[in-house]
């Protein structure tokens, strides 16, 4: 004697509306691809947005005229021409190397300025005769000065001195 079955036989579930996995697959690559443009408008523009940062960082920090233009900037160096902080206060070239670390903890591995300038115009001196330069602190390994020039005003007239020079810690 054979046993029938009385379970209805296996029918093919209908399909679901829209597929969840491809729907899913689509709207991730979507946020991927859109991640990776958004990644490259950031890496071509990051000159750009860099000086728009330090020159806003200078604007705080005493140097309402500040102005520069970042050439170079890359994972361990970075290049600024022409910065200039004030009329009488200016580099030619300034050339940064940096760690990750020592990004995170606010110090540079070694920094070079070429034509530095100086001038103790009246402006940046106080009635008792001494500079006033607002001062930014920025720890350095290495700091080399080259082809620079400080004016020095006296009751007798201007002082130029050049100077270059290397300092380590």
């Amino acid at each position: 004697m054979t046993r029938e079955s009385t379970a209805p036989p296996l029918e093919p579930e209908p399909p679901k509306h829209g597929r969840p996995r491809s729907r899913l697959a689509r709207m991730s690559a979507l946020l991927l691809a859109g991640l990776a443009a958004g990644m490259v408008t950031i890496w071509v523009f990051r000159t750009q947005i860099a000086a728009t940062i330090a020159i806003a960082a200078l604007k705080n920090n005493g140097y309402p005229s500040a102005s520069m233009s970042v050439i170079r900037l890359g994972f361990h160096r970075a290049t600024v021409a022409t910065l200039v902080l004030s009329p009488n206060l200016r580099a030619s070239k300034i050339e940064a190397t940096y760690t990750l670390n020592g990004i995170l903890s606010k110090q540079l591995e070694s920094l070079h300025v070429t034509g530095f300038y100086f001038d103790s115009t009246p402006s940046t001196t106080s009635p008792d005769g001494a500079f006033q330069i607002p001062l930014i602190e920025i720890p350095v390994d290495r700091l080399r000065v080259t082809g620079s020039r400080a004016t020095l005003q006296t009751t007798s007239g201007g002082v130029d001195i050049d100077f270059s020079g290397d300092l380590t810690r």
